[in-house]
């Protein structure tokens, strides 16, 4: 579990809110690329 994030943008780096819906989102779907792009998950989507 993740207990804080920051978001790197160019130049400018962020901490993300983790107490709002919209962080945790980003943070959990950047994590979920960072996976997929190292070779440590597959990714399935059941939608």
């Amino acid at each position: 579990m993740a207990t804080s994030a920051t978001v790197l943008i160019g130049d400018h780096e962020r901490r993300l809110d983790l107490s709002t819906k919209a962080g945790r989102l980003l943070a959990g779907s950047a994590a979920v690329v960072h996976a997929q792009a190292t070779g440590h998950a597959q990714i399935v989507n059941l939608g």
